[in-house]
């Protein structure tokens, strides 16, 4: 899972924890998804059955600003 420390991989991680579903939680201070190398090591490392992609770049300011900067 990534973005496990975000809202949506907050409830996420209650859920499963509820359902008694294992997983692996990151976010990103222990995964860049931006570096695509590190996310294919990653992948081949873990060999995840599912990935539950939860992360979010959430500074819309400045997202907007860099969407017109391009």
């Amino acid at each position: 899972m990534t973005g496990a420390q975000g809202q949506l991989g907050t409830e996420l991680r209650h859920l499963l924890d509820n359902r008694g579903i294992s997983y692996r939680a990151t976010d990103a201070k222990d995964l860049d998804i931006t570096d695509e190398a590190v996310v294919d090591q990653y992948v081949k490392e873990y060999q995840p059955d599912v990935i539950y992609h939860c992360a979010a770049y959430t500074v819309v300011d400045k997202a907007e600003d860099e969407a017109k900067a391009l």
